[in-house]
């Protein structure tokens, strides 16, 4: 068992052999200034906007120091490194400009990653989430779509959605991680996750591995429409981001 891993953690180990460094999500260093932690983890801290006095910027960066600890418990430890300020990412990413082009579209409420295995979508995607809850001082998950029908599968009936589901549904923004990963049975809440995300209109990002057709084959045509709604897409192993 790797160190420091959750036994009831079922998420596989990764199958590659990159960069397994974890980040620091315990704090700043014994006598680091704030300001110094966060370029040091995120890179350089986001300008408070105009119109906030003081007491209104002290209380957003409270928001936003517990809104990336909160993120950091969500991310599987294999994944911790992955900022925009980590070396290893450009490492990690095959596609050219792909950095530069998920910087530019990370602020976006829909966004989709989609790829062969191994090209970086999971780690790409974790650095666009801390960009995200750092500009914006509210909460992200990161969601392992294969846990979710193991979830529904064991929680007992007439007791509501399990807990996983439940934040998938609800968090102000939900990176549903590797569609098309999770076991196709009767109980899978990838559709219904979708369905309610759009329907309240809560910023949804996506990583795949399949093709929009087989998307459709999967899930049907209602869901596909759903999650590509004014969805800007990053296609990796082709260079190309596009907005749908």
């Amino acid at each position: 068992m790797t160190e420091g891993r959750d036994p009831n953690d079922v998420t596989p180990p990764d199958d590659d052999d990159g960069p397994k460094r974890l980040w620091a999500d315990e704090g700043p260093r014994a006598g680091e200034p704030i300001p110094d932690w966060f370029r040091r983890v995120f890179g350089e801290m986001p300008a408070p906007t105009s119109d906030m006095d003081a007491a209104d910027h002290a209380q957003f960066r409270e928001r936003r120091h517990e809104a990336l600890r909160s993120l950091a418990r969500s991310i599987p430890p294999v994944y911790r490194w992955a900022s925009f300020v980590a070396p290893e990412l450009a490492e990690r990413v095959a596609t050219p400009d792909a950095i530069a082009d998920a910087r530019r579209i990370c602020l976006s409420p829909r966004v989709c990653l989609m790829g062969a295995s191994r090209v970086g979508k999971t780690s790409l995607a974790v650095a666009m989430l801390r960009r995200w809850v750092s500009e914006h001082g509210r909460h992200a998950e990161f969601i392992a779509v294969h846990r979710l029908g193991f979830a529904r599968i064991q929680h007992a009936a007439g007791h509501g959605e399990p807990e996983i589901v439940e934040r998938a549904m609800k968090a102000p923004l939900a990176l549903l991680d590797d569609v098309g990963s999770e076991r196709d049975t009767g109980t899978n809440p990838v559709p219904d996750i979708v369905f309610e995300r759009h329907a309240a209109q809560r910023p949804t990002w996506v990583t795949t591995g399949l093709t929009r057709e087989q998307l459709v084959a999967r899930y049907g045509t209602g869901t596909v429409s759903r999650l590509f709604d004014q969805t800007k897409v990053l296609r990796l192993g082709s260079g190309e981001a596009s907005e749908r």
